[in-house]
């Protein structure tokens, strides 16, 4: 599955990509937001491979595929839901 997105994938702008980003990381734990901010360099700009962040973190691979696939269902409801406001 792809993960590629762009800017022109969020309707309005870079304002609302923020805010679903802010949105998706208020709803993980402490720890998940870590581990996640740091594996796509979020407030950074310099993201980590899985080995990096694994190790950083001292969890497994199946533990961060976990936190990352949590983060992208929450990002997409939350975006789904964002482009169905739009159309009512």
């Amino acid at each position: 599955m792809s993960t590629n997105l762009s800017i022109e994938d969020f309707p309005g702008s870079k304002e609302n990509l923020k805010k679903l980003l802010e949105g998706t990381l208020g709803q993980l734990d402490s720890e998940e937001r870590e581990i996640i901010k740091y594996r796509f360099g979020l407030g950074t700009n310099f993201s980590h491979n899985d080995v990096e962040t694994t190790e950083k973190f001292g969890i497994t691979y199946k533990q961060l595929l976990k936190a990352e696939n949590k983060t992208f269902k929450i990002f997409n409801k939350l975006n789904r839901e964002k482009k169905a406001n739009l159309t009512d």
